[in-house]
């Protein structure tokens, strides 16, 4: 961390981070929008892992530095919305079984940036997240070893869970939609003689409609990178080729 950035730049990277993590709902804002999307890193996580590890480093290398109390300012004032919200939602029930609205709850209430929740259910946001650690552990072991990545995944219920899609085109769809998958170890993947039905189901994913073949082509080939056998590029072109024209472009 201290190689990112150092003396007076780094105090001021803080003190706004600190800032932020006075809004009460920056930190819920972060986990929502980042750590329960499969497209987005964890930021959230990665926040807070920043400033618990920073709030009591090595006193050698920070003993002329506020940094380390920016970065404990800013966890306890996480913590603090955190005990607020619990109090306010205690106040909310409170009111409703009172018979009281909204409206009637006292304006420190809102004053704390907590309202009505604007945000999907704690329910359905953990189902997000758990979802999205399954497909990154899933993708990670198919970067490592295919196979079992792919085990891994249908065991899970992430591939092939649908009756109604051939297997290979539920494969198909998951290589294509998964951002974190190797594209080097994808392209050797689907190049192999026996996934050629996979590349097939993978290439019909692409619409090449109305588009140049220089341009379908490079559509195709930013989802995953070319393998070095002459055998693997012509059997991808091939297919490649077949679907383009079948498209009618």
């Amino acid at each position: 961390d201290a190689t990112v950035a150092t003396g007076e730049v780094r105090e001021l990277l803080l003190e706004s981070l600190g800032q932020l993590a006075r809004e009460p709902t920056f930190m819920v804002d972060l986990w929502v929008n980042y750590d329960c999307d499969v497209d987005c890193s964890n930021l959230f996580e990665d926040v807070v892992a920043f400033l618990s590890r920073n709030s009591f480093p090595n006193p050698t290398l920070y003993s002329a530095s506020n940094s380390h109390l920016l970065c404990l300012d800013a966890l306890l004032m996480y913590v603090n919305h955190m005990v607020d919200r619990l109090q306010t939602e205690k106040n909310h029930k409170a009111a409703s079984n009172s018979g009281l609205s909204w409206k009637e709850l006292s304006a420190s209430d809102y004053s704390l940036g907590l309202r009505p929740s604007v945000y999907p259910s704690p329910v359905e946001l953990l189902e997000r997240r758990k979802w999205k650690q399954i497909l990154l552990e899933g993708a990670a072991k198919f970067n490592e070893t295919p196979k079992a990545g792919l085990e891994f995944l249908e065991a899970n219920g992430v591939i092939y869970d649908d009756p109604s899609v051939n297997r290979e085109t539920s494969l198909a769809s998951f290589l294509k939609s998964t951002p974190r998958l190797n594209k080097t170890v994808l392209g050797d993947f689907l190049s192999k003689p026996s996934n050629i039905e996979v590349l097939k189901a993978f290439v019909r994913l692409f619409d090449f409609k109305g588009k140049r073949i220089d341009e379908a082509m490079r559509e195709m080939l930013e989802s995953f990178r070319l393998p070095g056998e002459a055998q693997q590029i012509e059997r991808i072109m091939e297919t490649f080729a077949t679907a383009y024209f079948a498209s009618g472009p």
